[in-house]
């Protein structure tokens, strides 16, 4: 089975909703049907270089 891609779109979708304060990452991950993990990932890269794209 191949590895599911995620746009780079859907990840700011996402961290945008985690920091906005609302829900929980696991809420978050679950609306999304992303894995709880990968949330943590693309937050923790999002809070420590905010100009990169990765």
């Amino acid at each position: 089975m191949a590895r599911r891609r995620y746009t780079p779109r859907l990840k700011a979708q996402v961290v945008l909703e985690v920091l906005s304060g609302g829900k929980t990452p696991g809420q978050v991950a679950k609306a999304y049907g992303v894995h709880p993990n990968s949330v943590q990932l693309w937050s923790g890269r999002r809070r420590s270089s905010p100009g990169t794209r990765r």
